[in-house]
């Protein structure tokens, strides 16, 4: 029987599937899609508002464009690549082409390719899905394998900070406005040794208010914007430092600020995310010696720059 064509249009499958063995047989990608072993694969995927642009300007195209998605299918590229499998997710309709959409493209295909969306809140859901599609293409050992090795590098995480008092944490998953992550980031923060304080494991992502944030003054913020590279985000952050209540916050004077590259781990339903519970522990501890995709702030350095 021949391997099936897998077409992934979101980066977490691509990678997904890329680390178990199968990016041989990946023959589209979506645009989104940065793995370096797929990048000369088609881009099935296009969005319609200007990911280039500001914070600010990106929540107001993706809130004028209310329930319409900003993201687009493309059907002759796609049916040109005769897929067998199309792996899409359907946790959050602002971060990729969901089930609702691939089904419309695909409705005149002949024969139906299989549809698998990863539908996961939770980081055991995570690993558990990885497990599911490992089995429904046809590696399932692979798929265990994988999952054990995940769920173990995270056990190792929590273990070692279970005598580490529990910090106080704010991750912001958007600069402007301000946003918090829910899914599993709860999950990644409690298995690195900290509480995350505006954020319930499982629910969705939310708006907040300054005066949350002043409220609650975490020993800790973590900024990993959804979509932004580390550098990007470090490019943002005159939005925050202009902010007369930037400067009041316990974790800005105590210089307990990060940033990290949420595209690539904290993001992604992926394996990445065993990645990001390490890096959060990293930062915890002051472990500096391990920064390659996040940077500790210097308080004054920020408010020099950006003053």
């Amino acid at each position: 029987m021949p391997e099936p064509r897998i077409v992934s249009l979101i980066p977490s499958a691509t990678e997904i599937v890329c680390d178990l063995g199968l990016g041989h047989q990946l023959v589209g990608r979506s645009h989104s899609c940065d793995q370096p072993e797929v990048m000369h694969l088609p881009e099935c995927t296009s969005v319609s508002i200007d990911v280039e642009a500001s914070s600010r300007a990106i929540d107001e195209q993706v809130r004028a464009a209310g329930e319409t998605s900003v993201y687009r299918i493309n059907e002759a590229t796609l049916a040109s690549l005769r897929p067998d499998v199309i792996l899409t997710q359907g946790v959050c309709d602002l971060c990729a082409a969901g089930p609702s959409l691939v089904e419309a493209a695909i409705r005149q295909f002949d024969p139906q390719p299989d549809v698998f969306a990863f539908c996961a809140s939770r980081l055991a859901g995570v690993w558990e899905e990885i497990e599911e599609v490992a089995e429904h293409l046809g590696v399932a050992e692979r798929g265990r394998e994988l999952a054990a090795d995940l769920r173990s590098r995270v056990a190792t995480c929590f273990d070692d900070a279970a005598d580490r008092p529990r910090q106080r944490l704010v991750f912001l998953d958007w600069i402007d406005p301000l946003m918090t992550a829910g899914h599993w980031i709860p999950d990644i923060v409690a298995a690195a040794g900290a509480e995350d304080v505006l954020s319930k494991a499982g629910s969705e992502s939310r708006s907040f208010e300054w005066s949350e944030l002043l409220a609650a003054d975490p020993d800790v913020i973590l900024i990993a914007p959804c979509g932004f590279s580390r550098q990007r985000a470090m490019g943002e952050l005159g939005v925050l430092a202009e902010k007369p209540e930037w400067s009041k916050l316990r974790a800005v004077s105590d210089n307990q600020v990060f940033v990290a590259d949420g595209q690539k781990f904290f993001n992604r339903p992926a394996p990445s995310l065993a990645d990001s519970v390490e890096m959060l522990s990293a930062m915890l501890i002051g472990d500096e010696s391990v920064a390659e995709s996040w940077v500790r702030l210097d308080a004054s350095v920020l408010f020099e720059e950006f003053s």
